[in-house]
């Protein structure tokens, strides 16, 4: 399974995220106004030129202090929800499954610098995102479900198997 949302840098990414929190109530209105009434623009690793104005560089930094525990890719749920994997020995983030009746291990979920490395501005609490997901997935029941044959190794979020470049 491979997927990501970010698809058009025109609208993913930075320039909806103003939008976003705002409606999410997670960010006071006043900002987001100030940042479309200035047409400010910012993008994701500057694949495009940013606003420099100085209202708009104040309004981006607040926005940014404002969102930075959340969790970007899932505003409904708490940034701390509980992972059983915060605060537990690194050995707790690696899963076991068996596949073709050998056992597989496997890396659950990632932290929020694992999951977002560029994003600097997002504080990272040591919560560990996805791990019911990849527990999920690696089960033998699903990857049935899913017909994975045995010769695919186990699910992995993220994983950093394939040489992606912006």
């Amino acid at each position: 399974m491979v997927g990501n949302g970010a698809t058009n840098w025109s609208y993913d990414v930075e320039p909806a995220f103003p939008a976003t929190a705002s409606n999410f109530n997670v960010i006071p209105y006043h900002l987001y106004k100030t940042f479309e009434d200035n047409e400010c623009h910012f993008y994701f690793h500057d694949v495009r030129p940013a606003s420099k104005s100085p209202i708009c560089v104040a309004t981006w930094a607040r926005i940014q202090e404002v969102t930075s525990k959340l969790n970007w890719y899932d505003l409904y749920r708490d940034v701390d929800h509980g992972s059983s994997l915060k605060s537990q020995s690194k050995w707790d983030r690696y899963g076991q499954t068996e596949i073709d009746g050998k056992v597989h291990f496997y890396k659950r979920g990632m932290t929020m610098s694992e999951y977002t490395p560029w994003a600097k501005h997002i504080v990272d609490n040591g919560t560990t995102y996805g791990d019911y997901l990849t527990d999920y997935m690696n089960r033998p029941d699903v990857r049935k479900a899913f017909n994975i044959p045995d010769k695919v190794g186990v699910w992995e979020q993220c994983s950093s198997k394939l040489n992606y470049h912006v």
